[in-house]
């Protein structure tokens, strides 16, 4: 199966192994709060240290927990805790990773090189010291310089042949608002007016300091069902319909995710090590 197989093999079956109470796929709900999370017991001497540090950035004004080197909002270095002449966090400044980055850290592998720079992220729009902060827009994060859609598009497919028995579709195609291009992911177990639930696109505006950013959204099944089932008003057999594919619309899910995760491991490693 060679190095990379057996990455991949190892990569899923630590993923399927996260604790499903966590949210290991971007989320793509808005106003989502998350509360701090409550700072380790310290010894005496480190107490007294960590209350001299700043509770504040000085250069945006967001809350910072005890021990934080540099700012996850703007990204500046923490005066007083941050080493002179160290390198800022490579995430860009304007960006939260979420729970997806435990997935990668569960399948126990030391070839950190194919993992590093692909995570889902999380754009903070508000930071607040009391209730938490506030984050919508989930991203994947491509590093490297600009990267044409169709490159995406082309390993995902890759992959989803490669590794996951071709379970997907994927095609680029435009939104039709704006025209916008996007990567539409099928199942290619489910008919077609169940199909388009899930796609990519590139956030032009997003691509600075050598990263690409693909916005990542999902349709919710339900609702697509509702939409698009022109023959019948009925909702019981809606919902009975909409059920009796639970199953499948949930291996759907997993599998596309997994497989975008994946494709933009590989990637990050091929544009940072060639």
């Amino acid at each position: 199966m060679g190095l990379f197989g057996s990455f991949v093999q190892a990569f899923k079956d630590g993923y399927n192994g996260v604790d499903e109470e966590q949210d290991t796929a971007p989320s793509t709900k808005e106003n989502t709060a998350q509360k701090p999370v409550p700072a380790k017991e310290t010894a005496p001497a480190q107490k007294q240290a960590a209350s001299e540090e700043p509770k504040f950035c000085g250069a945006c004004g967001a809350s910072l927990e005890p021990g934080t080197k540099f700012c996850p909002k703007c990204g500046k270095p923490v005066m007083g805790v941050a080493p002179e002449g160290q390198a800022a966090p490579a995430e860009p400044p304007h960006l939260m990773p979420t729970n997806t980055w435990q997935a990668y850290l569960d399948t126990g592998l030391n070839q950190l090189s194919l993992l590093e720079g692909v995570a889902a992220f999380q754009r903070v729009t508000h930071a607040d010291p009391v209730f938490g902060t506030e984050e919508v827009n989930s991203y994947f994060l491509l590093r490297g310089d600009r990267v044409a859609i169709q490159e995406v598009a082309r390993t995902l497919r890759e992959v989803s042949e490669q590794f996951f028995n071709d379970q997907l579709h994927i095609n680029v195609g435009t939104l039709a608002e704006d025209y916008r291009q996007v990567i539409r992911i099928k199942s290619a177990n489910v008919e077609a007016r169940f199909e388009d639930m899930l796609y990519l696109t590139l956030v032009q505006k997003n691509v600075m300091d050598g990263a690409v950013y693909y916005l990542y959204m999902s349709g919710d099944a339900l609702e697509l069902v509702a939409k698009r089932d022109a023959r019948t008003r009925d909702e019981n057999k809606r919902l009975d319909e909409f059920n009796s594919r639970a199953d499948i619309f949930g291996d759907f899910g997993s599998t596309a995710k997994l497989v975008a995760l994946t494709a933009f491991g590989i990637m990050n490693n091929y544009q940072m090590n060639g």
